[in-house]
């Protein structure tokens, strides 16, 4: 009967332990500027350095949940010496769009940790590929 007992509080720990989402640490971002029109609230995000997709869905994850009442909702990532004006377009690192759930096309895949569909775009180079420059 002990060993029962000892053997279920094991496979409760067990199981809280996997079931349990371990939460990432955001990497530090600034906000710079939030532009609204009448389509779409453009973010534009300053990052510290080059980071992965995970990190940049991260960030646009977590402002996405502060500003949740926000319907179409666009995150532009700027590197830094980068700024709004400094050339136009080709000035974000990466680009990230919340679509509405009922309108995912096939290529809509990448979710957010909150479960939010994200059409994520990297325009820059990699870490390692900036290195080898």
């Amino acid at each position: 009967m002990k060993n029962l007992k000892n053997s279920m509080v094991i496979l409760g720990l067990m199981l809280s332990m996997v079931a349990c989402k371990k939460s990432r640490d955001i990497p530090h971002y600034t906000v710079s500027k939030v532009i609204k029109t009448d389509t779409v609230t453009t973010v534009n995000v300053h990052i510290a350095n080059r980071v992965t997709r995970g990190d940049l869905l991260l960030i646009a994850g977590h402002i996405k949940e502060d500003s949740s009442q926000l319907k179409n909702l666009k995150v532009s990532f700027l590197l830094p010496g980068n700024s709004e004006t400094s050339a136009g377009d080709n000035s974000y690192y990466a680009s990230a769009r919340f679509i509405d759930a009922g309108k995912p096309a096939l290529s809509d895949t990448v979710k957010d940790y909150n479960g939010n569909y994200v059409r994520l775009k990297i325009f820059g180079i990699s870490n390692a590929q900036a290195k080898h420059l």
